[in-house]
């Protein structure tokens, strides 16, 4: 047998795609030629696509195939379609994908390797995955990176550019090693929440002092007073509490309680809220 191909790409018009043709020729002078489109689609190209067309002089007999498969945060789902000239005709679709059990709660995945990452995001949704087609959190913040190599360092990272506008997080890439046929756990420290600048004044309309230490009722926001009274914080949620201290005399620190209400904030271009708040003791708060 001869057989003679080449390819080319088509992304001038269609991005992530290719053309291909193929001629290949037998001993017994039989000729078949084949000619396909292959491709990717969506943002992280977890839907992928395949069309052939194909003739033989030996019968006169025409084929024609589509097949295509979608990579979801859940499962793997595909679909195909054969028909040929000489009647014959076959559709196949299919559902393959895992679930795991895990502390944190059960996750569906797609169709697992020897080994895995079970992956937390702190409870933040919708977080996606470098080189993980489909691959995203789920509403509890768990995700599953369904395939690692054993005995070597495997970087998972997070997709900061489809990060959701209300997450945040202070780490973007984590390492693993897992050892052969196993599962190992790690986690992002992500918060749900926005990013904000934060003006705060306290009673009297003073400003809080330069330097001074703010951080989040749970201690997982913190940030530093600039000279004109404002903080920038990432991952504020809804509602947040603010301690702010300077000394610590009770007279050198206060609370800030920051809603997230639209009338109570604007919104620059790259997604960073400003906001005015209230700065008092909490003595003031009690009453």
């Amino acid at each position: 047998m001869v057989s003679f191909g080449f390819s080319v790409p088509l992304t001038r018009w269609l991005p992530r795609a290719w053309s291909s043709y193929n001629i290949s020729n037998t001993k017994n002078g039989y000729t078949r030629h084949n000619i396909g489109v292959n491709g990717t689609l969506l943002d992280d190209e977890r839907l992928s696509y395949s069309l052939q067309q194909s003739h033989s002089n030996h019968d006169g007999e025409d084929t024609s195939s589509v097949y295509g498969t979608y990579r979801s945060q859940y499962a793997n789902l595909n679909a195909s379609y054969y028909a040929s000239s000489g009647s014959a005709e076959q559709m196949n679709y299919g559902i393959s994908g895992a679930i795991v059990a895990h502390p944190r709660g059960v996750t569906l995945a797609q169709p697992l390797g020897s080994q895995f990452a079970i992956v937390n995001a702190n409870g933040a949704s919708g977080v996606r995955f470098q080189n993980q087609q489909g691959i995203q959190t789920d509403w509890l913040g768990n995700a599953v990176i369904p395939s690692l190599t054993p005995y070597e360092e495997n970087a998972i990272r997070i997709d900061t550019a489809s990060l959701p506008e209300n997450v945040e997080s202070s780490d973007t890439s984590i390492r693993v090693i897992p050892s052969r046929n196993a599962a190992v756990e790690s986690r992002f420290d992500a918060h749900v929440g926005y990013r904000m600048l934060i003006a705060l004044t306290r009673p009297g309309n003073q400003r809080v002092p330069f330097g001074a230490i703010v951080t989040s009722a749970n201690a997982d926001l913190s940030g530093i007073m600039d000279d004109t009274s404002t903080v920038y914080l990432a991952g504020v949620g809804e509602p947040t509490q603010l301690t702010v201290k300077w000394g610590k005399a009770p007279d050198q620190q206060c609370v800030a309680h920051i809603l997230q209400q639209a009338e109570g904030y604007t919104e620059s271009p790259n997604g960073i809220r400003s906001t005015r708040a209230l700065c008092q003791q909490e003595t003031a708060y009690a009453h």
